[in-house]
Order: C-alpha cells, then sequence, then structure tokens
C-alpha cells in the first residue's frame, strides 16, 4: 500500500474516474467524519499519504478502536444510502 503513496513520473491515464481501495476508504473517512465526529476519537480523518496509511495502522492494532471506526463508518454509510 505504501507504493500507491510513492511519487510517480509516469502519465496519468486519460480513463473513466478511478475506483481504487485507497480513494474508497478516503471517502468512508470522510464521510464518517461528518456524521460521526470521529476527528474527536481518532487522528486519520483521511487517507492522502503515507502518514495517514500509518496513523490507520495504529488503529487497526488496537481492537477496540478499529472496531469503533468501523462501526462510524457503517452508520455513516447507512445515512447516506450507501449499503446495498
Amino acid at each position: 500500500m505504501s507504493f500507491y503513496f510513492s511519487p510517480s513520473s509516469k502519465l496519468k491515464f486519460k480513463g473513466g474516474p478511478r475506483m481504487t481501495l485507497p480513494l474508497t476508504i478516503n471517502r468512508d473517512l470522510i464521510r464518517s467524519q461528518s456524521f460521526c465526529n470521529i476527528k474527536e476519537r481518532f487522528v486519520v480523518c483521511s487517507f492522502k499519504s503515507l502518514s495517514d496509511l500509518n496513523k490507520l495502522a495504529d488503529i487497526a492494532s488496537d481492537r477496540k478502536h478499529w472496531i469503533n471506526l468501523s462501526k462510524d463508518i457503517y452508520i455513516a454509510s447507512d445515512r447516506t444510502g450507501n449499503i446495498g
């Protein structure tokens, strides 16, 4: 995953919108932040850099925090109608 955040000199692809796991994680974190105030409980509020990846890994290593984050993301997704 750290490769995703590494600088690249390759040309950009001019196709359709990208749908990658990092973009989805970032969208979910931003959405849950607005519904559940995760800013107050968690250090990571976006997923745009290697430091965000490391912060998220720290949260994942603490089961209680990871479960709370997962619940907040689920609640925010449910409120916005993004759960199938």
